[in-house]
């Protein structure tokens, strides 16, 4: 089955993605740490599994959060761009851009994705597994009762509004805060869950 096209037009009826590939190549090239397949991604050798990783990460960004603003046409495919969205200076972002930070949001996915890394509920978490030592095989388990990521693991079984913690890091810190919704738990609730 051929790769599809990637279509990054902002706010196009069949975009599929924010980045292009050139914009995703420039990210890895600059990208810090550097990735063991930047050298690979330079070239054309590997572009349908980029341009894979691209469509992959759209959709998981799209889904992964609960977006604030309003789509700025009826018949976009993508959440952005949004209406009342603003950059980290507080100014309010053009309809016809996707702003670099959501580009660079999805890119940093991609490449997650590309290494493999499993984005929520991996086993290991569902475990509790906090270390694993390979000579003379060890397996450390965490408390679940004084593990932060723990709390999250379980709120996020339990709640769709608090899937943004699934989201790696590394990939929200491109996202301004106010372009999507952070649930908030009180204390008792999560006493509730746990």
């Amino acid at each position: 089955m051929p790769v599809p096209a990637l279509v990054s037009t902002p706010g196009a009826a069949n975009a599929n993605t924010y980045a292009d590939l050139a914009y995703y190549k420039t990210f890895i090239a600059t990208r810090r740490p550097k990735l063991s397949w930047a050298t690979l991604a330079a070239g054309s050798t590997i572009d349908d599994d980029l341009t894979v990783d691209l469509l992959a990460a759209a959709k998981l960004l799209d889904s992964g959060f609960v977006w604030t603003g309003q789509p700025a046409n009826a018949t976009q495919a993508l959440i952005a761009p949004r209406i009342g969205w603003l950059n980290r200076n507080g100014v309010l972002i053009d309809l016809s851009i996707v702003p670099d930070g959501m580009k660079d949001a999805q890119c940093e996915l991609a490449a997650t994705l590309h290494d493999g890394d499993v984005i929520t509920d991996d086993e290991a978490a569902k475990a509790n597994v906090r270390s694993v030592k390979a000579d003379t095989v060890a397996v450390e388990f965490q408390s679940v009762s004084d593990s932060l990521e723990a709390v999250n693991a379980a709120m996020r079984r339990r709640e769709s509004q608090f899937t943004y913690l699934s989201m790696p890091a590394k990939v929200r810190m491109y996202l301004v805060p106010s372009w999507y919704v952070q649930a908030e738990m009180s204390r008792d609730a999560i006493f509730e869950v746990l």
